[in-house]
């Protein structure tokens, strides 16, 4: 090389694109580069994006090919070029983490750019908080609970945190609500993405609009997580992301982001097979810590609380405010202190409005009509003390049992002695523990119960595809409905057959009411009218379609919880055979995840007994 090319040679290679060669070398490998795109490792090798193709990749085969998308963006945020398009931001604009960490690693600055918005989008972050919307089993498709994110800006008081920006993953509802899309979103064939907005929306949406408790988890993290957590953000922008609900779901998709905003909580590598929300809200607190807990009650969960507080006869006048505003009600709240009227007011403005939103069997408008004039009487007296520490008597979602149950158990029955292997993956049952789960609730997916008899080898006892059930307390104000609903397949135990050969198909649907009995609310007794539909091989023409009701009680008492039931079904299509059912079920809760369960079955003219044990993870 001649004297007068040294120069040149020195000008080019520090003005030109880093090479594949030089300091890029093994940075496609490292866990920030993987985290910022969202790879994962694949069955066969090699690594994938959770991000369906788009802009969110510079190379076109940067979806599963780190070190092709890695070149790409350092010869993009280091060029002087602008966007492919007129008007296109450039890259560094596009994705200012993936810049701010290239010239990190890379000890390069990039050429400086102007970013519209970015500065203004970023703020002064100072925390991240996690949220968790309560199971909502008025609405199945909601059951599972759902989480999503807030940064907190820097100088705000916790009482104005309702701007703060709010970041959640849930499926994209333009395909539709049909059934046919729900299973689509079940088994993972729809596309999902991540929303932004202020916080108060989500509190609108859920507390208010749902009545779902809030629970606000101040995670562990630094200022500069919360700002490259809400940089990566700016670089999602729209981009899609496959949405399953039991696995690629709302819970998920935020360790991803977590792990951008802290590389070392290494966080996608304990969800690889998928996550319930409530797991991740219990492996969060491990992992990154909780500086503390807000809960923020919903509009029936304030109601109710409020109407803990007060007098029957209180409790009788904003009944009677919250259905129509007469002179008489008028005159008997006069005569009460300022402070005392504004609770019976806000007591009765929010009565009246959870029955407008069909909470309970009311008819919406009566209640709508009265809404007006509650507030401007409200608007004409002071505000009380607010009520900062709300006592719901039930524990946050963090305190509950792990969501996947793995159970052993030993019985018999009229073929003789029997042991049985059961797995539910998903989620809770009503004589589990229910610490940090609603009242009497129960939501079970691709629950399997493995049996081995004597004579009868290895069968599949029961597989739910759905099992779920809410037995919520018919309240004087709040009057909530019980509903059952299963889709499975079962022994046909009523034929007197037990075994490989003997499976049917049932859809199962309920609905009724429930009370709870006693100062103590430890009794509740419900009652369903029921529909039903069976088919298989062991059923009178294959099939059998017809209904009835059950009637049952639930116990409750310190550790221990039992239900006992009473059904009868009767079939006036198909295999006309009636099946009647008694059961009674038993648990004792040695540890939050550590169960024994002991159960007497009969359908007649089947019966067994069986004793063993559940744990939770």
């Amino acid at each position: 090389m001649t004297k007068r090319a040294v120069p040149l040679f020195i000008c080019l290679l520090l003005t030109s694109p880093v090479s594949a060669d030089g300091f890029e070398r093994g940075l496609q490998d490292t866990p920030q580069w993987r985290a910022l795109l969202h790879y994962r490792g694949v069955l066969f090798g090699g690594q994938t994006s959770d991000i369906s193709p788009g802009r969110f990749f510079l190379s076109p085969t940067g979806r599963k090919d780190p070190q092709s998308e890695l070149r790409a963006t350092i010869d993009a945020v280091f060029s002087e070029k602008a966007g492919d398009s007129p008007g296109e931001a450039h890259p560094r604009c596009r994705f200012p983490l993936r810049t701010e960490w290239l010239e990190e690693v890379l000890s390069r600055r990039a050429p400086s750019a102007r970013c519209a918005g970015l500065a203004e989008w970023i703020g002064h972050p100072s925390s991240v908080d996690l949220v968790f919307a309560d199971y909502d089993f008025g609405n199945p498709a909601s059951a599972y609970g759902h989480i999503f994110l807030r940064v907190n800006q820097a100088g705000r008081p916790e009482d104005a945190r309702l701007i703060d920006v709010a970041v959640g993953f849930a499926a994209a509802l333009e395909g539709g609500t049909s059934p046919g899309f729900a299973l689509k979103a079940l088994m993972g064939g729809v596309p999902g993405k991540f929303s932004v907005g202020p916080y108060y929306l989500k509190v609108k949406e859920y507390s208010q609009a749902q009545s779902r408790d809030l629970w606000e988890y101040r995670l562990g993290l630094s200022s500069a997580a919360a700002r490259r957590l809400l940089m990566h953000i700016w670089e999602l922008g729209e981009a899609q992301i496959p949405y399953s609900f039991l696995t690629r779901n709302c819970a998920y998709q935020l360790l991803p982001l977590l792990d951008v905003a802290e590389p070392s909580l290494g966080l996608s590598h304990w969800a690889r097979l998928g996550a319930a929300p409530a797991d991740v809200v219990r492996f969060l607190g491990r992992q990154a810590g909780f500086s503390g807990t807000l809960f923020r009650p919903s509009i029936d969960s304030a109601l109710l609380m409020r109407r803990a507080r007060m007098s029957k006869r209180d409790r009788a006048l904003v009944d009677a405010l919250a259905r129509m505003v007469s002179g008489s009600a008028i005159s008997v709240l006069e005569t009460l202190p300022s402070g005392r009227q504004a609770n019976m007011l806000d007591a009765a403005y929010d009565l009246a409005r959870s029955r407008k939103n069909g909470k309970g069997l009311f008819a919406a408008g009566r209640y709508g009509e009265n809404i007006g004039t509650l507030l401007n009487l409200r608007k004409k007296l002071p505000s009380p003390p607010a009520i900062k520490n709300w006592d719901t008597g039930r524990a946050s979602p963090d305190a509950g049992h792990g969501t996947t149950a793995v159970g052993a158990l030993f019985g018999g029955d009229r073929h003789g002695q029997f042991a049985e292997v059961a797995l539910r993956p998903v989620l809770h049952d009503i004589l589990a523990a229910q610490e940090g789960f609603q009242e009497n609730t129960q939501f079970e997916l691709l629950g399997l119960r493995f049996r081995a008899g004597e004579g009868r080898g290895v069968y599949l006892q029961q597989f739910d595809l759905f099992n779920l059930a809410s037995v919520q307390p018919w309240e004087s104000w709040l009057r909530k409905h019980s509903w059952r609903f299963e889709v499975g397949m079962r022994q046909a135990e009523e034929k007197n057959c037990s075994g490989r050969s003997c499976l049917i198909s049932v859809l199962n649907g309920g609905y009724g009411a429930s009370v709870q009995i006693g100062e103590s609310r430890r009794t509740t007794i419900f009652a369903l009218a029921e529909a039903e539909f069976g088919a298989g091989s062991q059923l009178e023409r294959g099939w059998r379609g017809g209904g009835g009701g059950s009637a049952g009680v639930i116990l409750k008492g310190g550790p221990f919880r039992a239900l006992m039931e009473f059904s009868d079904r009767r079939y006036p299509l198909g295999d006309g055979r009636q099946n009647t059912l008694a059961r009674c079920g038993a648990s004792w809760t040695l540890a939050r995840d550590i169960e024994i369960r002991a159960a007497l079955v009969s359908r007649r003219p089947h019966e067994e007994y069986s004793f063993g044990g559940r744990i939770s993870f």
